[in-house]
């Protein structure tokens, strides 16, 4: 799990999606990119949730703008439209 949790790390970084990702698996036991103080609260959503993974991140640029643009015209909610989206990425809580 440590190799796909890094893996996935680096993607994100090297596609310019984010510049510091927090990132999570869990398999026979929960396995973080790095140390963070949002991770107490993080573990909680994992079991709330009942999921296996989980990123946390602050979206790079541009896509940091189109969020804040997109949440000041959708302030509750953001739910993706697009069938593969949708798949992966059920909404973003804001």
């Amino acid at each position: 799990m440590e190799q796909l949790v890094k893996k996935y790390t680096g993607k994100l970084i090297s596609a310019g999606l984010a510049e510091n990702p927090l990132v999570c698996g869990l398999d026979a036991e929960v396995v973080w990119n790095r140390s963070d103080d949002t991770i107490p609260i993080l573990e909680q959503v994992l079991q709330g949730m009942n999921i296996n993974s989980l990123i946390c991140v602050e979206p790079a640029e541009p896509y940091l703008t189109i969020f804040h643009f997109l949440t000041n015209r959708c302030p509750e909610i953001i739910t993706p439209g697009d069938c593969e989206t949708r798949t992966f990425l059920h909404d973003i809580p804001v």
